[in-house]
């Protein structure tokens, strides 16, 4: 009975420490508001759009932005949404852990490294798809190493859902689980278990919605993967970014450090079969990171990985033999009371960030490698305890949102900007925001980057504008004067702007564009965009484009100076 007792203390303090240091740290970005922009368009009647006036996908996360839908129906509060649903995502992150960790002092040590954690921490809110992804990773985790608890075909069925799940999340956290799938159907098939409704619960998901992108949309993948992954820029420009990325993220934040690469040589060592697979998957989507560039947002793409690599490091010391128990547990408690303890003294960890955190002018050196800890960028704005302790509306003193206020008051039906989540949410639903990165922008995704842009962002390129273009939004007429871009401007028109969805004309160009039929016609674009530009005959085409397409944008000078108003 001591022992019960002993055991719920452990729980309940890691609980309030866990939560305390969540909703002290919660807070919305900007990306999230493209997605609240679209959640608005949808509520509204409009469809799951961005701009009134095509149909894109602008987001990464379908089942995330679904969930947000949801509970967007009932009380269209969609930063508020965010926090609950992040909240409830972490509160299954927690008792996924207990599971898999089974004994309470190795999963209040799993709550110290995850509060010290700046890469898993940051986005355990944020508004983006983190924190689902954090729960759904744990779920497959949960009924893939701790199979035996269960009957052997609903454990396979319940992991099946888990990963199916999470692709729909998004689609590149596969890589995460796809060494598990194919260990977990081998080990099926060894056992004779029926494989059918575990690869239905598997491929249901992703099947569905890729059909719905499809035939909506007119493309399999959201905008931003054309926009990010469209070999802009030479795959060297890219690794070296992405080496940049893991450098940046893990060498600012200690015990990522110390846990990653322990965790890591702890699951390609361990007898257990089952946590060399865990360990592989890991290392194959830290590759993919480095392959793709990195991101500029500081730790978001290793959130899952440090999280993974806690369950590797701890999941041996929980099942091991009672008698070696006692060592191997001080030993990690040890380990992590240090690590934690380095991570506070040389960087601010989330768990002693303070209330007031952010609100010192924005260090731009942070972004000189293109690498930013958004976190303190937007906390002072979109914290939680902000939201409750404000006597001004949520942004409306952030100079983002004022420069979609700044569009209304000078009644511009159409702008241009770089930075379009607040700018784009604030703005409304009714007027047009040309996205210059391509970001949530069909055609522009697909267009050259500028090669005056130096200092780019991981998946942030500044576009070519094809001349004619915000003229030809204006009309609703194709007005770009290139031949050439017109025409392919012609069949992105059809599939985002048509209403007639199920038209002959319109399935025949997504079959098309979808497998790559119009991929010469791109090239040559891009390639007679970029020669004209970089040998001066184009300069005065892109001014002029610009001036069809004006840009509302306050300096960063101008944000600093409202955040310091703001803490007077």
């Amino acid at each position: 009975m001591a022992y019960l007792s002993i055991r719920q203390l452990i729980y309940a303090v890691g609980l309030a420490i866990y939560f305390i240091v969540f909703f002290k740290n919660a807070w919305v970005g900007d990306d999230a508001y493209i997605l609240f922009r679209s959640l608005d368009q949808l509520l509204d009647g409009h469809g799951p759009r961005w701009n009134p006036h095509e149909r894109v996908q602008v987001f990464t996360c379908p089942l995330w932005y679904w969930l947000l839908a949801s509970m967007g129906s009932i009380y269209r509060n969609h930063y508020l949404n965010s926090i609950l649903l992040s909240a409830f995502c972490n509160g299954l992150i927690l008792w996924n852990l207990q599971k898999i960790l089974a004994d309470a002092r190795t999963w209040f040590v799993a709550i110290l490294l995850l509060v010290f954690s700046q890469a898993y921490f940051d986005f355990t809110s944020s508004g983006l798809e983190n924190p689902l992804a954090y729960c759904l990773l744990t779920f497959a985790v949960r009924f893939y190493l701790n199979r035996e608890q269960l009957p052997a075909s609903k454990a396979l069925l319940y992991f099946s859902i888990a990963c199916g799940l999470l692709i729909v999340t998004r689609h590149d956290l596969v890589l995460f689980v796809l060494p598990l799938l194919i260990h977990n159907l081998w080990r099926a098939r060894q056992q004779s278990l029926a494989l059918t409704p575990a690869m239905t619960a598997l491929l249901l998901p992703i099947a569905g919605w890729s059909f719905f992108s499809l035939l909506y949309y007119g493309f399999l993948f959201p905008n931003t993967a054309y926009a990010k992954l469209g070999g802009l820029v030479p795959r060297e420009w890219l690794l070296m970014r992405g080496i940049t990325y893991f450098k940046t993220s893990v060498l600012r934040d200690f015990i990522s450090i110390a846990v990653l690469p322990a965790a890591l040589l702890t699951g390609i060592c361990s007898r257990h079969l089952t946590l060399r697979y865990l360990a592989l998957g890991v290392l194959l989507h830290l590759l993919y990171v480095v392959w793709i560039g990195g991101d500029f947002m500081r730790g978001r793409f290793f959130g899952w990985d440090y999280l993974l690599g806690v369950i590797l490091l701890l999941y041996p010391v929980s099942s091991i033999e009672p008698i070696k128990w006692f060592g191997a547990i001080n030993a990690t408690t040890l380990f992590a009371v240090v690590a934690a303890a380095i991570s506070w003294v040389l960087w601010e960890p989330p768990a002693t960030t303070p209330l007031q955190w952010g609100s010192e002018p924005f260090k731009m050196g942070d972004s000189a490698d293109g690498v930013t800890q958004e976190r303190y960028f937007f906390y002072w704005f979109t914290g939680f305890w902000k939201y409750w302790h404000r006597d001004t509306p949520l942004l409306l003193d952030f100079g983002w949102c004022q420069d979609g206020l700044e569009q209304i008051r000078q009644d511009k039906p159409i702008a241009a900007s770089k930075t379009v989540g607040m700018h784009g949410f604030c703005l409304g639903n009714d007027r047009i925001l040309v996205d210059v990165l391509g970001i949530t922008d069909p055609l522009l995704a697909r267009m050259p980057r500028n090669p005056l842009q130096d200092n780019w962002r991981p998946g942030h390129f500044l576009r070519l504008l094809p001349a004619g273009y915000c003229t030809s939004i204006k009309t609703g007429e194709n007005r770009i004067v290139d031949p050439a871009t017109a025409a392919y401007y012609d069949k992105i028109r059809l599939l985002t702007q048509s209403d007639k969805l199920w038209s002959i004309d319109r399935l025949t160009t997504i079959w098309q564009m979808n497998t790559g039929a119009y991929r010469a016609d791109l090239d040559n674009i891009r390639h007679s965009m970029t020669h004209q530009f970089s040998t001066g005959d184009g300069q005065g085409e892109q001014r002029s484009a610009q001036l069809d397409c004006p840009f509302i944008e306050l300096p960063l000078n101008v944000i600093e100076q409202l955040k310091r108003a703001d803490g007077q």
